[in-house]
């Protein structure tokens, strides 16, 4: 495996399977992740996860859960006060959600959801007092709230 090694980080180390891993590379103190084979896939099972952390205040973390439907998850937090969550559900049907929240007042969140139609929705709170809706329909249609509402009675009353 990795063994002990005792003076300054080499400048570039392989390792060809005795690890499990196809290659890894180890230049100055960043570690650079090699692409994942299915032997690392095998070796861990279907749920991996990255962890980027940088001066201690920025965390990128990746999860794919490839367990009967794919999720992929990507937090980025930086300074205690930023964070933006990424999931993609592929389980009959897409759910891209998207949330930025600064200092603790403001967030934004996207939703995508592609079953039968495509709806896009933007939530925006600031300061806990403003709060602005937007949702998109799969004709390209800029709507608000109440308008998607009376879409949806008169396709309803159509069937």
């Amino acid at each position: 495996m990795l063994g002990e090694y005792a003076g300054d980080i080499p400048e570039k180390w392989e390792d060809r399977g005795e690890s499990g891993l196809s290659e890894l590379s180890l230049t100055g103190r960043n570690i650079t992740p090699e692409p994942v084979t299915s032997r690392l896939y095998s070796a861990i099972g279907p749920k991996n996860g990255t962890r980027i952390d940088i001066d201690n205040r920025t965390v990128t973390e990746i999860r794919i859960d490839s367990d009967k439907r794919t999720v992929n998850e990507i937090r980025i937090d930086s300074d205690n006060r930023t964070v933006t969550d990424i999931r993609i559900d592929s389980d009959n049907r897409t759910v891209n959600e998207i949330r930025i929240e600064s200092d603790n007042r403001t967030v934004i969140e996207i939703i995508i959801d592609s079953d039968n139609r495509t709806v896009n929705e933007i939530r925006i709170d600031s300061d806990n007092r403003t709060v602005n809706e937007i949702r998109i329909v799969s004709d390209n249609r800029t709507v608000t709230t109440s308008e998607l509402t009376a879409i949806q009675d008169r396709e309803r009353n159509q069937n």
